[in-house]
């Protein structure tokens, strides 16, 4: 599928990458704050969000589970 990573209240993506059915990507290098992966089901063409991961000052090694539900349409402008 593809996919963005995406800080919390951000419209501009920080990393695009395609990711393999149960596959693992580590995200290195964030500054501490919110984020979340908006990917695409390549087969229906479905925008969908993660939950929402936090990284601390110590850094966080997180598991994200993608699954299917609505992705809200994304703001360009607040």
């Amino acid at each position: 599928m593809f996919a963005r990573l995406y800080e919390k209240h951000n419209p501009q993506p920080l990393r695009t990458f395609f990711l393999q059915e149960r596959s693992e990507l580590p995200l290195n290098n964030l500054d501490t704050g919110e984020y979340f992966i908006r990917y695409q089901q390549l087969d229906n063409g479905e925008f969908l969000d993660s939950e929402s991961i936090a990284v601390s000052e110590n850094g966080q090694k997180a598991t994200i589970y993608l699954q299917r539900g609505k992705a809200p349409a994304p703001k360009l402008h607040d």
